[in-house]
């Protein structure tokens, strides 16, 4: 999936969200299937039509279930929705309100009339009929605050349908409507509404927040999310082998001693009972001269984001002191580039704070084609770039186009999802509901301890071939295939290596380890 960044009137980061296809968006989603949070202090608005006074909260205290839609007129599958009558069948209900957001900071009042650009058309008369919709519109670029509301439930994307119970516990609707099937989402809707949370239940979709993988030493939080109307009691976890092997409270930050599996308990309890949870977690150790929240990721590419209609997009990670007690300096970087998107990438070496990148220590500038991504691609520096092991040390990426920078799954270390629309304000894209961390290694050659991984480790078969090897190694990253003049002429991101393409001779494979590398020699017949 892929989310497109923006900005609110606020200057706060705002994912502006974009979904290219609806079409086979299922409906019938269960209670399990959503999850109600409280929402932030209601918005009172003006009607972008005629300035009336439009107030969230007299809507709750009427009794009523509101549906605010936040769409953007550039959005096809928004004007679908709008198009579709399904808004104003929800709004014809005695219990429910519907309002549309207009939540794009860069669009305009024209383009909601359907005049000018980036519109789909009059959106406050979508039937070309003469008839106003009948619900509440409101341009939050004017206003400020619609998006504030429910910015915590903003997944990133648009069309974004969030229902607000009278009580103010709301949910993102996402899967549970369709344009196509009008009636059975008016059904499901109704069905979600009614499963609103209420006083006198126990806690409810008790999850543990934070990754499944955690660094050996070093210390790692969690944190606790639940649904509970009535007031909380106690909230209480437990960790066999970690330390600590408990706590209280919303969260718990704990160390695991040593590599392995360790599993996370989390107990929340009220007035009415109690729920438990479990979180696994896999502790890995940090090798020395390697620096990655995604060592070890099996899932490559499951996420992209990118600029929309902005020049550049920023991402980055950064690694703590700490990490860097064998990290002299840097003397590569590799990072995975979306596939099919050709740019000019940009790999900074920084030195700052824990929020904020800081000086440039080096960079490397690279023109990938569209054949050379979808993959690591590798930013070698002329030489080492020596860093200051008190300091952050940050790892930044920028790119001219649509879809460049792409995350592995979530860490759970907010330093690994680093994100800007300037590079220079820094935020993290687990605050905009993107859970990845990106795919950014960094290496130093010159590091205690760290060694090339010895050719024995490394098995290639088979040996000689005629056209395909594969490629045994712990930890494996990478395969470069060099010609006897040193000429890389082939790098593979998986251990199979096809070299059909290539003329008989001698070659030599550097193999890449999340350890170290080897050279082997091959011959293809």
């Amino acid at each position: 999936m892929a989310a497109l960044l923006g900005t609110a009137a606020t200057a706060q980061f705002q994912v502006a969200p974009n979904v290219d296809n609806m079409e086979s968006m299922p409906v019938g989603a269960k209670d399990g299937d959503i999850y109600w949070e409280h929402i932030a202090a209601p918005f009172t608005a003006n009607d972008l039509r005629d300035s009336t006074e439009i107030s969230l909260q007299s809507y709750l205290d009427d009794g009523k279930f509101v549906v605010i839609d936040y769409s953007a007129t550039w959005c096809g599958p928004c004007w679908n929705l709008h198009t579709s009558g399904l808004l104003e069948q929800l709004n014809a209900l005695p219990n429910f309100q519907v309002i549309w957001v207009e939540s794009e900071s860069r669009n305009t009042i024209d383009q909601v009339y359907g005049r000018g650009s980036n519109t789909r058309g009059n959106w406050t008369d979508p039937h070309g009929n003469g008839q106003p919709v009948p619900f509440p519109m409101i341009d939050d670029d004017a206003q400020g605050t619609c998006n504030a509301t429910c910015a915590s439930l903003n997944d990133g994307y648009v069309p974004l349908l969030i229902l607000i119970a009278p009580n103010g516990y709301a949910c993102n609707l996402r899967d549970n409507f369709n344009y196509n099937n009008v009636a059975a989402s008016i059904q499901n809707i109704q069905n979600i509404a009614a499963s609103a949370p209420q006083p006198g239940e126990a806690p409810r979709q008790c999850e543990i927040l934070g990754g499944s993988k955690a660094f050996t030493g070093y210390e790692t939080t969690f944190s606790a999310r639940y649904i509970s109307v009535d007031s909380i009691t106690s909230i209480t976890w437990s960790c066999t082998g970690a330390n600590p092997a408990s706590g209280t409270g919303e969260t718990f930050t704990t160390t695991f001693p040593s590599d392995g599996n360790y599993q996370i308990v989390l107990t929340v309890t009220n007035a009415n009972g109690t729920a438990t949870t479990t979180h696994n977690v896999q502790s890995i150790s940090l090798p020395n001269g390697v620096l990655s929240y995604t060592r070890g990721e099996a899932g490559r590419g499951t996420s992209g984001i990118g600029t929309g209609s902005r020049a550049k997009i920023y991402w980055a990670v950064s690694f703590p002191p700490a990490m860097l007690t064998n990290m002299p300096n840097v003397d590569k970087v590799d990072c995975w580039i979306s596939r099919g998107q050709p740019a000019t990438y940009t790999m900074k070496v920084r030195s700052g704070s824990a929020t904020t990148p800081g000086d440039v220590l080096g960079e490397v500038t690279l023109s990938v084609s569209a054949a050379e991504a979808g993959r690591y691609v590798h930013f070698d520096p002329a030489s080492p770039i020596a860093i200051d092991q008190t300091k952050t040390l940050w790892i930044t990426m920028e790119a001219t186009q649509t879809y460049p920078a792409m995350g592995g799954n979530y860490f759970g270390d907010p330093n690994s999802d680093w994100i800007s629309l300037d590079g220079r304000n820094w935020d993290h894209a687990s605050n905009l509901g993107l859970n990845n961390s990106w795919l950014i290694t960094a290496y130093s050659s010159s590091a205690v301890g760290i060694e090339d991984a010895p050719v024995a480790s490394v098995q290639v078969s088979p040996n000689p071939t005629a056209d395909r090897v594969t490629v045994k190694a712990e930890g494996l990253r990478y395969v470069e295939v060099l010609d006897l003049t040193g000429r890389v002429v082939m790098t593979r991101n998986a251990n199979v290596v096809d070299l059909s393409a290539l003329s008989a001779g001698v070659y030599m494979l550097n193999v890449v380890t999340e350890s170290g590398s080897a050279m082997t020699k091959v011959v293809k017949k």
